[in-house]
């Protein structure tokens, strides 16, 4: 018998998909009127991106694509959340969409001064056990039902638009909080501010940047 908590993970995960699917019914990439909220369809396998990826929450919804962050390659399936903390130059390509079962993801940029803010009013022991774990600059996880809950209620908010310029920071904090409780949680410094992951070399990162064209991420 399959666990309830994943059947209910399983049912919340479809009607994200669903409402998604209706915001996202072309190919491209579509902003919302929410700051930082967006939704990208692709209909086809890609080839290879270059591109940097800003400090943000992703989760793909259907389809597969592969990112390449130096040695390291991140297969992320439908139904992972994918966590950058800091611009990172990649590479990535949809692996697996179709017409009849697109790639669909969800983007949600996150602002510094929002987590910093956030990291400076958690109880210091809170503080410590999260800066005592290791976390990398760019993560893939199985996304948990509590994180599907909030994104959904995120974009759920887009129909209704009066409610968004007071209701759309809390349930974005409310994700952000999330994220510094699970597994990809965010590190800190011994004063509390936000530690941008793991980077051994910073010069040839931002050499990489240079290099690199922005786009959206599923470009």
């Amino acid at each position: 018998m399959i666990p309830v908590s994943l059947t209910e993970r399983s049912k919340n995960l479809d009607r994200l998909i669903q409402k998604v699917s209706h915001l996202a019914e072309t190919e491209g990439d579509h902003d919302s009127i929410i700051s930082g909220l967006s939704f990208h369809n692709r209909m086809s396998p890609t080839d290879s991106t270059h591109c940097i990826y800003s400090m943000g929450l992703s989760l793909v919804l259907q389809g597969q694509k592969e990112v390449i962050i130096g040695d390291n390659v991140y297969q992320c399936h439908e139904g992972h959340s994918m966590l950058t903390m800091m611009d990172l130059p990649v590479t990535s390509r949809i692996i697996n969409a179709s017409s009849q079962k697109p790639f669909l993801a969800v983007l949600l940029l996150l602002d510094i001064q929002v987590v910093n803010e956030l990291v400076a009013n958690l109880p210091v022991e809170a503080k410590t056990i999260i800066s005592n774990d290791s976390h990398e600059s760019f993560s893939v996880e199985f996304v948990d039902i509590s994180l599907i809950d909030a994104v959904m209620r995120l974009v759920k908010m887009l129909d209704e638009p009066k409610m968004i310029p007071h209701l759309a920071d809390l349930v974005k904090k409310e994700i952000i909080i999330r994220l510094l409780n699970s597994s990809q949680g965010i590190s800190f410094t011994p004063t509390g501010k936000v530690w941008f992951g793991k980077s051994k070399d910073s010069s040839n990162r931002e050499l990489a940047k240079k290099q690199f064209r922005t786009t959206h991420p599923y470009g």
